[in-house]
């Protein structure tokens, strides 16, 4: 990745709240006159997330959540969606908190795992279910 990009990438990262074109062109130390801002105002309109496929996805759809069982009981997650027309919805935040595929966290998963491997598929759902509530079911422990 160019330093340009690097460089770009870690003013966002460590600001606190979203930056306005012309914050962003000043934390970059590239003036402040309006040439530049506008410049990178058009250049930042266009860094859209893509999917493998190579859709832009160019609306954002706020307020979408996500129920995952975890080892503290059920969580909801909220995340923002990234939408194109006729492609499925993205949602950069999953990668960003490696939240798994399924709806069975991955602390969980590893739980299931150890239990079924020194006991039966029953006990394994009861100590569980003892430990974190009643977050899954013989046959996801499976």
């Amino acid at each position: 990745m160019p330093q340009a990009y690097r460089d770009v990438l870690e003013v966002l990262c460590d600001a606190a709240r979203p930056l306005r074109a012309g914050h962003l062109v000043a934390a970059l130390g590239l003036g402040e006159r309006a040439g530049a801002v506008e410049g990178s105002r058009s250049k930042l309109k266009r860094l859209v997330p893509v999917d493998a496929d190579g859709v832009a996805h160019r609306a954002i759809a706020t307020g979408h959540e996500r129920c995952l069982a975890s080892v503290v009981g059920p969580v909801t997650v909220r995340r923002t969606a990234y939408r194109a027309e006729g492609a499925r919805n993205l949602y950069p935040a999953d990668a960003a908190l490696n939240l798994p595929v399924g709806r069975h966290s991955h602390g969980l998963r590893k739980r299931a795992a150890l239990e079924a491997v020194h006991n039966s598929f029953d006990t394994t759902v009861a100590a569980i279910t003892r430990s974190c509530g009643k977050v899954v079911a013989k046959r996801q422990v499976r």
